[in-house]
């Protein structure tokens, strides 16, 4: 009898000490992310205080770190950045972001409109929308996935409309030492007095390119883009157009920049319903129907029965061709 007594003892006693250690490790847990999170709010406060001594100002009204227990992230009411010396000014909603503790390399930041900034040459951008987010995966020398999602976004320029877009994506993955970029467009919508009076259907767009040697163009910091873009390659996967009222085209294969700048390549371009893409450029820019025109019919002419017209064009140094059709010349990178 003692012995069966005993055993139950012995296990009531070790369910008390691992309470015990819980709790203890609990508070420990708990003094440590708060203890963080002044100590962050408090350097992230510092940072922006700093800003004055350059003649900057940035402020993050009501600056706060939320997130207990398991994440963490900066918060605050609105976010404002001048410049007087740059005669620039930015203005923007609520700020939210987050990290999990347990994993703090990867992390979302979520953004209220409107913004508004102010350019140097005077005049002022303003943007609206529903959502504005990005999220991304953090790493050296170059993040592993970075992602920016807006949806209803309308944007502005000295209170003229330019355009409205019900989503717009864009995304930067690094493959090694190569990089995927990747961005979309969905209803979007180009105001006319914006389009200098053209009257642009409302479109999507598509882009999917990897990048050679990516990681180390990005980390060259070389700002002339036809300089940085000579000697290297990259891989059109898929660029499209898409008119809501009907008609399209992508385009994809490889293409390359020699030292001095002459394009060489090989694409395949594939209409969909191709007479109406043809009737839409000829309305939106009728001074370069008369040379698409062409491009279609022949497409169009070659076309197996239910498949969509395709036509691929070549591109060597600069010389652009259809088969042994010329197509005229593309200017080397200036």
């Amino acid at each position: 009898m003692p012995s069966s007594q005993a055993a139950p003892s012995r296990y009531s006693r070790r369910i008390k000490w691992l309470g015990i250690a819980v709790m203890i490790v609990a508070a420990l847990y708990t003094g440590a992310w708060f203890w963080g999170g002044a100590f962050l709010k408090g350097e992230i406060g510092k940072a922006l205080a700093a800003q004055s001594a350059n003649r900057q100002k940035s402020d993050c009204r009501n600056l706060d770190i939320k997130g207990y227990p398991f994440r963490a992230g900066l918060f605050c009411d609105a976010f404002l950045f001048e410049d007087p010396s740059q005669n620039i000014a930015l203005k923007l909603g609520a700020v939210r972001s987050a990290t999990q503790v347990y994993d703090p390399m990867r992390g979302i930041i979520e953004l209220d409109g409107p913004l508004e900034l102010s350019l140097p040459g005077g005049g002022a951008v303003r943007a609206e929308w529903s959502l504005l987010h990005a999220s991304g995966r953090l790493s050296r020398p170059l993040p592993k996935r970075l992602s920016l999602e807006s949806k209803d976004i309308a944007v502005s320029l000295t209170d003229q409309p330019l355009f409205k877009a019900a989503n717009i994506q864009a995304h930067f993955r690094r493959a090694d030492e190569d990089v995927d970029l990747a961005a979309s467009g969905a209803g979007i919508v180009v105001d006319q007095a914006a389009a200098q009076g053209r009257v642009i259907p409302e479109f999507s767009y598509g882009v999917d390119v990897g990048v050679k040697n990516g990681v180390m163009l990005a980390l060259s910091g070389e700002k002339d883009l036809a300089r940085l873009l000579r000697g290297q390659s990259a891989t059109l996967r898929a660029i499209s157009l898409d008119f809501a009222e009907g008609g399209g085209l992508t385009l994809g294969g490889p293409v390359s920049f020699d030292e001095t700048g002459l394009m060489s390549g090989d694409l395949s371009v594939t209409f969909t319903e191709a007479e109406k893409l043809g009737k839409t450029i000829e309305r939106i820019a009728p001074e370069i129907a008369a040379y698409v025109a062409p491009s279609l019919s022949l497409a169009a002419s070659t076309a197996k029965p239910g498949e969509n017209p395709r036509i691929d064009v070549t591109i060597r140094k600069g010389r652009a061709s259809i088969g042994i059709i010329p197509l005229g010349d593309i200017p080397p990178l200036q």
